[in-house]
């Protein structure tokens, strides 16, 4: 009756894994396995066992090194590109600066050019720029 006992606790340790949806691991077959011989009075070597455990835990293990190492790589390399990338907006930031220095001067003497009665000449030079980019459509069109 233990050895019936024993089959019938295994199908139910192997069904309730297939409905939860996981694997049992091989801890859990072998200590099944072992428990059923143990209960039939055969003798289980619990020496192979564990040497099957270690074997599976290093090898785990050597997985987990590595992917760790991945990892660092992987890391390694995104602290160098955020760095390279604020250094390059830092350059920006700087070439922004100056820009806007440049168009707040030139904005400075088109007002006061246009205060101080050249308001003709302005619309002289616009009409010019306007008339070059209508002569230049045209020239376009008629090739």
């Amino acid at each position: 009756t233990t050895l019936f006992r024993s089959a019938y606790l295994n199908s139910c340790f192997v069904d309730f894994c297939k409905l939860a949806k996981v694997v049992p691991c091989r801890y859990c077959l072998c200590m099944i396995s072992n428990r059923g011989s143990k209960m039939s009075g055969g003798s289980a070597n619990p020496g192979s066992a564990q040497d099957a455990l270690q074997k599976e835990n290093e090898d785990r293990l050597e997985a987990l090194r590595s992917r760790v190492s991945n990892i660092k790589d992987i890391t390694v390399a995104i602290n160098q590109e955020v760095r390279d990338q604020n250094r390059m907006l830092d350059g920006m930031s700087t070439d922004f600066g100056s820009l806007q220095g440049l168009m707040g001067g030139t904005l400075n003497k088109v007002q006061n050019m246009i205060s101080k009665g050249a308001g003709n000449h302005m619309v002289v030079m616009a009409l010019f720029i306007l008339g070059c980019f209508v002569v230049v459509y045209f020239w376009t069109l008629s090739r």
